[in-house]
C-alpha cells in the first residue's frame, strides 16, 4: 500500500493541473469568442452587424489570436486524454 501513496498523489497533481489548464482554456475561450462577437457587430452602442468588408478585415486581425486558442485547445484536450490515459492504465 505504501508504494500507491505516491502514485495516488501523482494523480491529484495531475488532475489538478488539468483544472488549472482547463480554467486558463475556458478564459482564453470566452476571450476570443468576444473578440469575434465585437468584430461582428461593434461595441456594444452599435444597433447591429457591420458592414461585410468591416466584418472580414476585423476577423482576418483576430485570425492569430484564434489559431493561437484553436492550438491551446488541441494541446489542453491532449493533454487531458493523456492524463487519463495514466490514471486508467495505473
Amino acid at each position: 500500500m505504501d508504494g500507491e501513496a505516491p502514485q495516488v498523489y501523482d494523480m491529484q497533481r495531475k488532475f489538478a493541473a488539468t483544472g488549472d489548464a482547463a480554467s486558463q482554456l475556458d478564459d482564453q475561450l470566452a476571450k476570443t469568442g468576444n473578440a469575434v462577437h465585437q468584430a461582428i457587430y461593434g461595441p456594444p452602442s452599435m444597433s447591429g452587424p457591420r458592414d461585410v468588408s468591416t466584418v472580414a478585415r476585423q476577423l482576418n486581425n483576430l485570425r492569430p489570436d484564434v489559431l493561437a486558442t484553436i492550438a491551446q485547445t488541441k494541446d489542453f484536450l491532449l493533454g487531458t486524454r493523456s492524463t487519463l490515459d495514466s490514471a486508467i492504465s495505473g
